[in-house]
């Protein structure tokens, strides 16, 4: 899809069929009619991770809500490579920027995991969804990403949801990411593990290192914070096995 600076696009959860009325929340129709000052017969493109993208025509913008009638499909679906990013939960404002960063670089799964030295063990769920689904909104996704619920580090290497694992390691031995990607081949299903502040625990470490499904990779020279080492990583991963 090409990039339009004036097109809107918003996810729903609503099937969409050619010439079949679909509602606009409260919150949406806000912000066509408010913010971005659209009107009855303007065009809206909208997308649920199944049936494609679809350009609309607007038929009503109010106060309590609003609907739109898809006109033609735009984009049909296509399915994002799996890719989860398995992360400790940091601070506030660093974990959104993650989740949104996560999103733009495709991942499909989002997976928060509890490690001994995790700091922030309370996440707003509804708000890191909110912003995975306007990242997936502005980046012209056709999907949005799955917040899995939390699981605690024993439980993510007892019951590994992907075939190969990707650890980080800031050990200064470890050979570069895309070396090791080079000599990979592209089947099966992939995750990167993204530590806490402070690293993994010693423990933690010599139960990923011990692990055949985990891959040990290096991403340099320097100490990188959680966030900049998750973009770092995925954006390593997309261009040699992923969809860069």
């Amino acid at each position: 899809m090409s990039f339009d600076p004036n097109k809107i696009r918003l996810h729903i959860a609503n099937d969409l069929q050619e010439r079949v009325v679909v509602p606009l929340t409260r919150e949406q129709a806000h912000y066509l009619g408010n913010v971005m000052r659209r009107k009855e017969s303007e065009s809206v493109w909208l997308f649920n991770g199944r049936n494609g993208e679809w350009r609309c025509e607007l038929l009503a913008v109010g106060r309590k809500g609003g609907e739109a009638l898809p006109v033609e499909q735009s984009a049909s679906q296509v399915d994002t490579p799996p890719l989860t990013l398995f992360f400790a939960p940091v601070k506030r404002t660093p974990m959104e920027f993650l989740v949104q960063k996560a999103v733009e670089l495709g991942v499909t799964h989002l997976q928060p995991v509890l490690t001994e030295r995790t700091t922030n063990r309370r996440m707003k769920e509804e708000r890191l969804v909110s912003i995975a689904i306007e990242a997936a909104e502005q980046s012209e996704r056709l999907d949005v990403p799955v917040l899995l619920p939390t699981i605690s580090f024993p439980e993510l290497l007892h019951d590994l949801p992907v075939d190969h694992l990707l650890f980080c390691d800031e050990d200064d031995g470890m050979n570069a990411m895309a070396d090791v990607l080079s000599c990979q081949d592209e089947g099966g299903s992939w995750g990167i593990i993204i530590g806490p502040e402070g690293g993994f625990s010693g423990a933690e470490r010599h139960a990923l290192q011990s692990d055949e499904r985990v891959i040990g990779v290096g991403l340099g020279p320097r100490i990188l914070r959680a966030e900049t080492a998750a973009i770092a990583a995925l954006t390593i991963f997309q261009s040699t096995l992923g969809d860069f």
